[in-house]
């Protein structure tokens, strides 16, 4: 009875450890598949940027060939049809194999933030690749202006150019919107019921309608008014018994013409530009 009582005693024992050690060896066998599968992860990366990287410098290579074929295609004294088209063909080339070389370093800065561990080589790379394209760029704009000098209309070729010429032109037109605004001045002319009417003008003071005086009314809308540049414009003809200036100008900055007998008003000349409109941008005459 003992020794049935010790083999099964013994045979719980063993079946108790055979059940442990299988647990151990699936627990190792699936932090071993986890530290592969981490292994091939950085292998995948790695080997992902590496390609990109010889892809650049491949595609630098390939820039280099056809500038030296270019330069040599455009340096005789006539470049006939057949060398101009080579030279368009070229051009095109290089700016596709440009464009590869911005959206790959972009790929990589991307794939450089994920990638976990060392990265100080690698950055150290990229940067080094994005001032190499850089440089590159600049050479390939100054090869395209010679050949503009050289009459060999392919600047437009070149997608770098034409974007610093739309950004250049963009720049140009906002200072030319700016510059407008600055000069910009808004004035009307009527008499004083119709400014009245319209809201422009309002009376103010006097007592029981006695003694009452127009001034501009606090708000304006520039819709009711004429628009001009005050570099353009500083005569404003009329014809009128009486005139008077309801905005608040110098009164060292105008004058009003009369007429030779002196009984009307012909013109409003603003005779000091930047003194008149220095304090206001509507100008406001009222005739009676």
């Amino acid at each position: 009875m003992n020794m049935k009582k010790s083999i099964f005693i013994l045979a719980l024992i063993l079946t108790f450890f055979t059940s442990c050690n299988r647990k151990e060896v699936e627990r190792l066998k699936q932090e071993n598949q986890s530290l592969q599968n981490l292994i091939n992860q950085k292998e995948n990366e790695i080997n992902s940027i590496i390609l990109l990287l010889n892809e650049i410098e491949e595609n630098l290579t390939g820039i280099r060939i056809r500038e030296e074929r270019i330069m040599k295609a455009s340096s005789g004294i006539e470049t006939n049809n057949n060398q101009i088209e080579n030279i368009k063909s070229d051009v095109m080339a290089i700016d596709d194999l440009m464009k590869k070389n911005r959206e790959n370093l972009e790929l990589l800065s991307q794939r450089l933030k994920a990638t976990t561990g060392e990265k100080q080589q690698l950055e150290k790379m990229i940067n080094n690749l994005n001032s190499q394209v850089d440089r590159k760029d600049k050479e390939i704009q100054k090869l395209v202006a010679d050949l503009y000098d050289k009459n060999l209309q392919i600047h437009e070729l070149y997608s770098s150019i034409t974007q610093l010429e739309t950004e250049k032109a963009e720049i140009e037109e906002v200072i030319d919107q700016q510059d407008k605004e600055l000069h910009r001045a808004y004035w009307i002319i009527g008499n004083s019921k119709e400014l009245k009417k319209s809201g422009i003008i309002v009376s103010s003071g006097g007592f029981l309608g006695i003694g009452k005086s127009n001034k501009l009314a606090d708000q304006l809308d520039p819709f009711d008014f004429n628009i001009i540049d005050i570099r353009e414009q500083n005569i404003f003809p009329i014809e009128a018994k009486k005139a008077k200036l309801i905005s608040l100008h110098p009164s060292d900055s105008y004058i009003m013409r009369k007429s030779d007998d002196g009984k009307k008003v012909i013109s409003f000349e603003i005779t000091r530009v930047e003194e008149f409109w220095k304090n206001s941008k509507f100008m406001v005459l009222s005739l009676d």
